[in-house]
């Protein structure tokens, strides 16, 4: 099925000279879809895109309180402010010294687990002896006792 289509050009107006085709440059980026994203630098979340681009599509926020502990627990993993705790302050991780956001670091532990194990044998091996000692007391005054009788 056809539909005609009629076009009144009649009171259309054109400026005085040449009509001419120029050509034109494209100014942008050619579509992307997000492929990927990672941490950056100061709370910045990064998206990388199917085209090569990388771009900010995120970005984190130090919060604060004066009083932490008296915040209302809401849940069992999340906390609201409330006239105890006082009003939640944020800052940019870019601009403040209170905190740094360091991307794909991997925080030390202070615990050497050598050490701890090693402590945990000598432990566990103390606790043996103690207790073979205080049975072998014991097994002695039961003896002890026998013969008085």
């Amino acid at each position: 099925m056809t539909t005609p289509l009629s076009l009144d050009i009649a009171d259309l107006t054109q400026f005085a000279g040449q009509g001419q085709i120029t050509e034109t440059d494209i100014d942008g980026n050619t579509d992307g879809a997000l492929r990927d994203v990672f941490f950056g630098d100061g709370g910045r979340v990064i998206g990388e895109f199917s085209n090569g681009q990388e771009r900010a599509i995120a970005q984190f926020a130090l919060g604060d309180v004066v009083s932490p502990n008296r915040m209302k627990l809401v849940g069992e993993t999340h906390f609201a402010t409330n006239a105890d705790s006082g009003e939640l302050q944020l800052y940019d991780f870019a601009t403040t010294s209170r905190a740094d956001f360091v991307p794909s670091a991997l925080e030390g532990s202070t615990v050497d687990f050598a050490q701890q194990f090693t402590d945990l044998i000598v432990t566990q091996r103390a606790y043996s002896s103690a207790a073979t000692t205080l049975r072998t007391v014991d097994e002695m005054t039961q003896v002890a006792a026998q013969l008085k009788r």
